[in-house]
């Protein structure tokens, strides 16, 4: 390993080219722009919108996400090893809405 560490500009931008910056960029602009309107013809002040998107981030989502892990939890708790590599095999059906078990 090299104890010449380059840092700066330059190895940032030879690692992650400025077109990669412009693709990763289009999506945010677009969900700004998007909410930027309506804050501009709402009556309330931008920091009433700020704090409803933010109670919702912090009442629903640690919720969700617990439901998730806890149905990852219980089906990897109560599934015996046979079940479980038959979940994971690679199958080639195309829509499978269901496992056959």
């Amino acid at each position: 390993m090299s104890k010449n560490k380059s840092t700066g500009w330059k190895i940032v931008w030879k690692i992650y080219p400025f077109c990669n910056l412009c693709k990763g960029c289009i999506k945010p602009i677009i969900l700004t722009v998007l909410t930027f309107i309506p804050v501009l013809f709402s009556i309330k002040a931008p920091l009433e919108h700020i704090e409803i998107v933010s109670v919702l981030i912090t009442g629903a989502f640690p919720s969700i996400i617990g439901f998730v892990l806890t149905g990852y939890a219980l089906i990897i708790g109560f599934s015996s090893s046979e079940i479980i590599s038959y979940l994971a095999k690679d199958r080639n059906e195309k829509n499978i809405h269901y496992f056959k078990l």
